[in-house]
């Protein structure tokens, strides 16, 4: 059975509940709050990331890790602009957990 990337690397319903406006005062790792900033800026404001807050990115992800989180921001929130044009997502909507692509080598 494969797991989902995110739950095999320690993601929890506990940590996925701190995800929220909140967030800088919560018990998530500095890791984690760095990413929030980040997607925070990505999808609100792309100018808005602080000098300190990009150093903080750095310093947790690598290069390459922080162009596959823009990718995936963009592609989430274009897909998220195309349900609300649609009329939005049901309100049950069910979880689904995806494997992620395997990367072929070089």
């Amino acid at each position: 059975m494969r797991f989902a990337v995110a739950k095999h690397e320690g993601l929890t319903e506990d940590l996925v509940a701190q995800i929220d406006d909140g967030y800088e005062d919560s018990t998530l790792s500095p890791r984690h709050k760095a990413v929030l900033r980040f997607s925070d800026a990505f999808l609100r404001d792309p100018h808005g990331l602080s000098e300190s807050a990009r150093a903080e990115l750095l310093e947790h992800y690598s290069a390459e890790q922080i162009v596959e989180l823009a990718a995936g921001l963009a592609m989430f929130m274009g897909t998220s602009k195309i349900a609300v044009a649609l009329g939005n997502a049901p309100s049950d909507m069910p979880v689904m957990e995806l494997p992620t692509p395997v990367r072929p080598s070089t």
